[in-house]
């Protein structure tokens, strides 16, 4: 319980931190409850714990990384621009990033949007940005490596050997993976089963 309340503030500090960054950005900044200036601080405190500290800290990595690239391109992350997402997105493919990279950076951009009460340019509909997601998962659907087959010659050169004149260890082995072979298991696979119970 200890160490989720340290998580939790850890959190809502480096939600502070780039809130106060956001500046006149973000309509959370703007006191226009009518309440003193003590409680609305207090109330932004409770926006920046009011979700899981594991979840926001990965939506606050990202966001980090998408303002490092905002700054590098001498623009303000705040509000999040659809140009400088998009462009993002783009170095993010170049580089070569997986299938969730992308949502993982629309995810970001858009709860911190909301949290902060910024413009978010229409991020949740943006056909281009759905149209770069679709494009690195069919990437990385048609790269889906598969482990090459063993040559048919070896695997009859490794029966063979079972009644060949080798040590009962060297027998064993092959015999260990011309199982995962006719099985077509994993080594991890193969540790998991219980000979005694075959």
């Amino acid at each position: 319980e200890a160490e989720l309340i340290k998580k939790r503030q850890k959190a809502a500090d480096e939600l502070q931190v780039l809130l106060r960054e956001a500046g006149g950005a973000a309509e959370l900044n703007i006191n226009n409850t009518g309440l003193p200036e003590v409680q609305f601080q207090k109330m932004k405190q409770r926006v920046s714990c009011s979700s899981s500290p594991d979840y926001f800290i990965g939506v606050v990595n990202t966001w980090k990384r998408f303002r490092e690239f905002c700054l590098r391109e001498k623009k303000s992350p705040y509000p999040p621009k659809r140009g400088l997402v998009l462009g993002f997105a783009l170095a993010l493919m170049g580089a070569g990033c997986g299938p969730t990279v992308l949502p993982s950076l629309k995810n970001s951009v858009l709860w911190i949007s909301r949290k902060f009460k910024m413009d978010h340019s229409d991020l949740d509909c943006c056909e281009i940005f759905t149209g770069l997601q679709n494009e690195v998962a069919e990437m990385h659907r048609k790269e889906r490596k598969q482990s090459p087959a063993w040559p048919l010659e070896l695997i009859k050169v490794m029966e063979l050997a079972l009644f060949g004149n080798w040590d009962v260890p060297i027998k064993v082995f092959i015999g260990y993976i011309l199982i995962m072979i006719y099985g077509s298991l994993r080594w991890n696979d193969t540790n998991r089963i219980r000979p005694q119970e075959l």
